[in-house]
């Protein structure tokens, strides 16, 4: 938890290369799979094969589908103990959409534009720095990131991670 409270504060420089973002995507939800199914989640993938390359940062990508997963889990437990997370990306437009979606309840209206705000929380025993952190490091990769209601019922997350570098 330091560490994480420490790099936020003080981000270390991304260090990116050309890659298929499936290959940080799938290794997350592969972290994930079995620890979600003793939990009674299924989570589901469907990665597009002919997505183009992306300049990304590999670790950090699968970090932030990491802490989405794990977010989306915990809205589902807090309600019930089984529930569906799916995990997607697809090309649009000369960029790569990726998606974490889940079937838990949702986050109120009023609410939504905050989850991105460090300390926000609306967890018990929660840091409220997961969310900021995935932000910041998809703004870090030039893309964009937000929060939308799911037609499995609950939120997807959205990311549009640029496929030129940045500049430098």
């Amino acid at each position: 938890m330091i560490k994480r409270v420490m790099n936020f504060a003080k981000p270390t420089e991304p260090q990116f290369a050309r890659i298929n973002v499936n290959a940080p995507v799938a290794e997350a939800v592969n972290l994930t799979r079995f620890t979600l199914y003793k939990e009674g989640i299924d989570i589901g993938e469907n990665l597009d094969d002919n997505l183009p390359e992306c300049y990304a940062e590999p670790h950090m990508i699968e970090e932030v589908v990491l802490n989405l997963i794990n977010n989306a889990a915990d809205a589902i437990l807090q309600n019930r103990n089984h529930g569906v997370i799916k995990v997607s990306s697809q090309s649009c437009r000369q960029k790569v959409v990726l998606r974490v979606e889940d079937d838990g309840p949702g986050i109120p209206r009023d609410l939504s534009g905050k989850v991105f705000e460090p300390f926000f929380t609306t967890k018990e025993n929660s840091t409220g720095i997961g969310l900021s952190l995935c932000h910041r490091i998809i703004t870090d990769h030039r893309g964009k990131i937000a929060v939308r209601r799911s037609d499995l019922g609950g939120l997807f997350f959205d990311r549009n991670p640029r496929i030129q570098p940045p500049d430098r």
